[in-house]
């Protein structure tokens, strides 16, 4: 049986796996990064291979989706990756360095002037990752902490990422709840809370429109693994 950490993996990738195609690549490999970062410390064997489909899939996905699938630094970097496969504590490391020459290769083939990431939209992204619990965090004081008046720092967040700041806020805190919900010990209006929402019907609101699904109906329902 799957821990609640990788079942929340696995509901993390369902979102990162929706949003393909509605945000833009550098926002999308900032994502899987993400999740590689917030992978579980010390997995049991069976989860561990658990986690290596899962995350395969989704890198793979991603370097179709970039068109970067025929790039020989990344066909070795996966060579490397299978080779890997018996020793689990590599696995992070070669995930790791896929997604970061993924970003690197989707870099140096943008317009430098038209599809440059602006320092001050990672700056507000990363003030989205750090707060999203501050039920009272808004696009105003993320601007702020990147130096940008909220409507400047709307606007240029919404045409680098592809989403406004509202959408980002609340994907973040949909991505944390899925980790939460696979705490039985804690009630759907405790993890409302936990995540920045100031009432469950707020969160059970925005979790439908991401899911289909209420937070209850989902922390009950089997865990899909196919993401390509």
């Amino acid at each position: 049986m799957l821990g609640p950490a990788v079942s929340a993996l696995i509901s993390r990738c369902q979102v990162v796996a929706g949003h393909f195609g509605e945000v833009t690549p550098a926002a999308l490999v900032h994502e899987v990064r993400g999740l590689i970062t917030d992978l579980p410390l010390v997995p049991s064997r069976a989860e561990q291979l658990v986690i290596g489909d899962v995350l395969d899939r989704v890198l793979a996905r991603l370097v179709r989706y970039l068109a970067l699938d025929r790039n020989p630094d990344i066909a070795q970097r996966f060579v490397t990756l299978a080779e890997a496969r018996a020793m689990p504590d590599l696995w992070r490391t070669q995930w790791t360095q896929i997604s970061d020459l993924c970003s690197t290769l989707l870099d140096s083939r943008l317009d430098p002037i038209t599809h440059h990431v602006d320092p001050r939209v990672i700056r507000m992204l990363e003030v989205i990752d750090e707060r999203y619990a501050d039920a009272t965090l808004t696009v105003r004081s993320a601007a702020k902490a990147a130096n940008l008046s909220a409507w400047h720092g709307a606007r240029l967040l919404k045409h680098q990422s592809g989403c406004g700041f509202v959408r980002h806020l609340h994907r973040r805190r949909i991505a944390v709840a899925c980790d939460l919900l696979g705490d039985h010990s804690r009630s759907i209006k405790e993890i409302s809370t936990a995540v920045g929402y100031a009432h469950p019907s707020q969160f059970s609101r925005h979790f439908k429109l991401a899911f289909g699904v209420t937070p209850f109906a989902f922390r009950n329902k089997p865990r899909r693994t196919d993401f390509s």
